[in-house]
Parts: C-alpha cells; structure tokens; sequence
C-alpha cells in the first residue's frame, strides 16, 4: 500500500464525490489522479482497496449517510464472492474513520399506560 496514493483517493473522494449522487467509476477515479500518480490499474485497485469508501453500481464514493453504508454492506453480500469477514472489516474501517456514520437505534417509547390500565 502506497500512502501518497490512499491520500490522494481519500482526498478527491472527499472534496468531489460525497454521498451515492456523486459516485465515480475506478476509471474516471484513476484519471483524475494521474496528475499526481501514475501506477498500473492492478497496483491502484490494491491501493484504493484499503480506502474507506462505499460502492455501487454507478462506481465508488465517500459516504455521507448511514443509509449509505448499510446499503453498501447489503450490495458486498450480492455481488461479490467475498468473504463475511472481509465485508464486516471494511464496515469496521468505515465506521472507525466516521463515526458518525454508525446508526444510532431509534428509541422506542414505551407504553403511558401498562396493558391492565383499561378505560
């Protein structure tokens, strides 16, 4: 893994693709960093692999809501033929790097009246 090549996708995934809308395929990705970086597409696969990004059919993006990354987890299972602890990792390192992306339970509010309370 090459820093300076993880920096550069955290930081164009930051600045222009945040949220499923803006989504970019690897491709387009690898063209608007070879300014910067120019490696084979095997070497910046293996690189943008240890980003904490989200993907999809329209390609890949930081994401922004927490509906993002339990969609993504649910898109791993369906396409991919990837190991459980391999998606459950990448969804630990999504939620370690933003934390405000974990989903808090909605509190349920119990009952004002216990079930013998009868009018």
């Amino acid at each position: 893994m090459n820093d300076l090549v993880v920096l550069k996708i955290m930081e164009v995934l930051y600045r222009d693709h945040r949220g499923r809308e803006n989504a970019i395929t690897r491709e387009k990705l690898e063209e608007k960093l070879r300014p910067w970086i120019d490696i084979g597409d095997r070497k910046f696969r293996a690189n943008y692999a240890h980003v904490p990004l989200c993907a999809c059919e329209e390609g890949i993006f930081r994401p922004i809501r927490p509906e993002e990354v339990v969609e993504y987890r649910a898109w791993q299972f369906r396409q991919r033929n990837t190991a459980e602890a391999l998606i459950e990792m990448k969804i630990r390192r999504l939620y370690a790097t933003w934390p405000e992306l974990i989903p808090v339970p909605v509190p349920v509010q119990r009952p004002l009246f216990g079930e013998e309370a009868r009018p």
